[in-house]
């Protein structure tokens, strides 16, 4: 009841203030923008300042039409308050929020929002519209209202990526000028392979299609160093600055300074890793290679069965010709996985054609050895390096010995 009645007092009195959160450029290491959140005031908070979350203050409107104005009230309030601090820094970004939710035919064509930029001096292309991610009861209205302000010059960001309503044919309808990664997956991605993976493929996509990455809720510096390694273009979160009553840029960021410092740490550390295990894994390899180097190729296939027991590491080993063709079937150990897996991967058979992996180019060179990156194996469902190196059969033709190793230092945990 409490929530209720600040919400509508926001609503009749305009008791809300909005508070700005920095976002920083990676390439420059300044702030780029600052991000427009509202917060409702509360009996006893000092003037300028608010103690109630957005989370509840939004919460506290009941009906799509107090939502509506409460939604308005804040993005008022937000170009209110950045107006000054416009005319001092015009380069700077104004991201202001808007809840895809509300959209209908009637709204869209409101012009709210160009009334805000025009009234307080802010030109279009320094505002980029948020669509926060929810269940949208009418896309065709999202659309419009999306081209209608993309071709006023605003820019159009994309929420919460990767997490809730977020899906890929939403960046493809839309097409946003910035795409913000969610929190959600920032989160401990230092330490996870699958979400550096997942985030990974989503700044490749952006990067593609000419949209600008921003992490978000990014607090600790190993986020931040694992974001610059993935090619991210902007920081948010508590590392970079807490949302403060007054957008305050401060230059350098040395919260920045400290990842970027860490980063380079932290390649350097996981080259010498990756170098330390690649000669580990060749030398491992090396007996085998030599076993089958000179031999007939019927029997390389007893070879590797006989060879697999001794070699721990080891997940599968395979032959292949010249060309990239697998010559043996591939001898792998059991799986020691949950039963199900067994459906969903299965090890390669003789014939299967190898010739496009990315750790066969250097194979098919001319090179004596390759080592891949890290990836989830087809045949064990499990993380594995492959290994790939010539030897020459009785009859004088090259072949590759491949060998699918469990992998070590992928990044996570202390093995970086």
């Amino acid at each position: 009841m409490k929530d209720t009645l600040i919400a509508r007092k926001a609503l009749t009195q305009g008791d809300v203030t909005p508070y700005f959160q920095p976002l920083v450029a990676i390439r420059t290491g300044r702030h780029a923008g600052f991000e427009a959140l509202a917060r409702g005031m509360a009996p006893g908070d000092p003037p300028g300042t608010g103690s109630i979350s957005p989370l509840r203050l939004f919460g506290a409107a009941k009906t799509p039409a107090e939502r509506l104005a409460l939604d308005r009230l804040c993005r008022e309030r937000a170009f209110a308050a950045f107006s000054d601090h416009h005319v001092a820094h015009p380069a700077l970004l104004l991201f202001v929020n808007i809840d895809a939710s509300l959209l209908d035919k009637d709204s869209v064509g409101s012009g709210h929002i160009e009334q805000c930029a025009k009234r307080w001096g802010i030109p279009p292309h320094n505002v980029v519209i948020e669509i926060i991610e929810s269940a949208v009861p009418d896309d065709a209205a999202l659309s419009r209202f999306c081209e209608r302000h993309r071709q006023a010059g605003f820019l159009l960001a994309l929420d919460d990526v990767g997490a809730g309503y977020s899906n890929l044919a939403r960046i493809a309808a839309l097409r946003p000028d910035v795409i913000k990664l969610d929190r959600d997956l920032v989160a401990g991605c230092d330490a996870t392979f699958h979400r550096r993976e997942v985030m990974r493929s989503l700044v490749a996509l952006a990067r593609r299609i000419g949209a600008v990455t921003v992490a978000e809720g990014v607090e600790r510096e190993e986020e931040a160093a694992t974001m610059i390694d993935l090619g991210v273009d902007m920081l948010q979160g508590y590392l970079m600055g807490h949302p403060q009553p007054v957008p305050a840029p401060r230059e350098p960021i040395a919260a920045l300074r400290r990842s970027m410092l860490l980063y380079a740490g932290m390649t350097l550390q996981r080259l010498r890793a990756e170098e330390q295990e690649h000669q580990r894994l060749l030398q491992l390899v090396r007996p085998l290679r030599l076993a089958l180097d000179g031999q007939s190729p019927r029997r390389f296939g007893r070879i590797l069965r006989d060879a697999l027991p001794h070699m721990p590491d080891m997940e599968c080993l395979y032959v292949l010709d010249a060309f990239g063709s697998q010559t043996t079937d591939s001898v792998c150990r059991p799986c020691e996985g949950i039963p199900q897996r067994v459906v969903l991967y299965r090890p390669a058979t003789r014939g299967t054609d190898h010739s496009l992996k990315e750790w066969f180019q250097p194979l098919r060179g001319g090179v004596d050895a390759s080592v891949s990156q890290p990836y989830i194996s087809a045949a064990t469902g499990s993380l594995c390096i492959t290994v790939g190196v010539r030897f020459n059969c009785a009859g004088g033709r090259s072949h590759i010995l491949c060998v699918d190793a469990t992998a070590r230092h992928t990044g996570d945990g202390a093995a970086t």
